[in-house]
């Protein structure tokens, strides 16, 4: 019998959290379909100051054959701590994807199902043809309401209301649309740019500015005579400056927009809503665009007028290799404020 006064008496069985009926994965099984599916979690060190204290970070981790792999900067706060004091842990936990495991977890089931989604409601519709009737109409109604909605929400962005109809216009169906941090993203090229496959978006999951480059390199090199199309910020653009040099050498069909506002359009809005619109580190004295473009030796656009940025874009899809188009701001006009800069619009 073991000696601790907190632990159950051996002699007596646990009692089982899941339903013994339902045959159920090994605690081993489960660690190992979870490590594989999984490629972040939390590393746990121990804090150099407060000592000793613990100290969580947010991590991307591989595994090989069930030990975790890393990839840290010498200048991230937990490797400092794994310099001093090598304990740590990683904590792993599932998200929210469809888990075949979740059968019987909790609760018995008496009818579970774990399947495409497509597929799923595709047999949905056809048990449930004629049983349920919908109002006349209706489809026309919701049809009108969407137009309506998406109508409404295009429109706070002043001269670049048209921006997203214009760029889908042009761009081929089977393109790659890798995106940065910026503006034009945050509002309707993560939300509402209609895309047509998964495997056609490419964007950061992180609000840092900078990956949109490297990104839209590494799809373009995969995309197996497809193009690409990267929209970024001059800021995150420049951050990674260095990275189309890769572009050029590798001759990658890749075509990158930068919406160019001299700047950190978000920052600037930030401080206007927080700081009472008190500048500070916000405007930057970036390279000339078409210059750079001359030194890499690719074919440069500049987009002064909204309603040409459009065929701008379609010129720069004709040509093979890097191309860069400089959307200039300054001439079309400042970003408009968006939610959460300006007040949210009643319901």
């Amino acid at each position: 019998m073991s000696e601790d006064a907190h632990a159950r008496p051996t002699r007596e069985a646990p009692e089982p959290l899941y339903d013994v009926n339902i045959p159920t994965p090994t605690h081993a099984e489960r660690a190992r379909t979870l490590v594989a599916q999984i490629s972040t979690g939390t590393l746990c060190t121990l804090a150099l100051a407060p000592a000793g204290y613990p100290y969580g970070s947010f991590v991307t981790v591989a595994f090989d054959d069930g030990n975790p792999i890393f990839l840290i900067s010498a200048l991230a706060e937990h490797t400092k701590n794994l310099e001093r004091d090598p304990r740590a842990s990683l904590l792993v936990a599932e998200g929210g994807s469809a888990d075949p495991l979740a059968n019987g977890r909790n609760y018995a089931n008496n009818f579970f199902i774990c399947a495409d989604a497509k597929l799923t409601l595709e047999g949905v519709i056809e048990r449930i043809a004629g049983k349920i009737h919908v109002a006349a109409g209706h489809q026309d109604e919701f049809r009108t309401l969407r137009r309506k909605a998406l109508a409404d929400y295009l429109a706070q962005f002043g001269p670049y209301t048209t921006f997203m109809e214009q760029l889908r216009a042009v761009m081929p169906k089977d393109a790659i649309w890798a995106r940065d941090i910026t503006q034009s993203t945050s509002t309707w090229g993560n939300r509402i740019f209609p895309i047509y496959s998964p495997r056609e978006n490419v964007y950061p999951v992180s609000a840092g500015i900078g990956q949109g480059l490297p990104l839209a390199i590494g799809a373009a090199a995969a995309a197996e005579g497809r193009k690409t199309v990267l929209l970024t910020g001059d800021g995150g653009f420049y951050l990674n400056i260095g990275e189309l040099w890769t572009a050029v050498q590798e001759k990658l069909d890749l075509v990158v927009i930068v919406m160019n506002d001299r700047g950190y359009g978000v920052i600037k809005k930030l401080q206007d809503q927080m700081q009472g619109g008190r500048h500070f580190f916000a405007d930057m004295g970036g390279p000339d665009l078409e210059r750079l473009a001359e030194l890499c030796d690719i074919p440069f656009w500049r987009v002064r007028r909204a309603d040409a940025f459009g065929a701008t874009v379609a010129e720069a899809l004709k040509k093979p290799g890097p191309c860069l188009v400089d959307v200039d701001m300054t001439a079309i006009g400042e970003y408009p404020n968006y939610f959460p800069f300006n007040p949210r619009p009643n319901a």
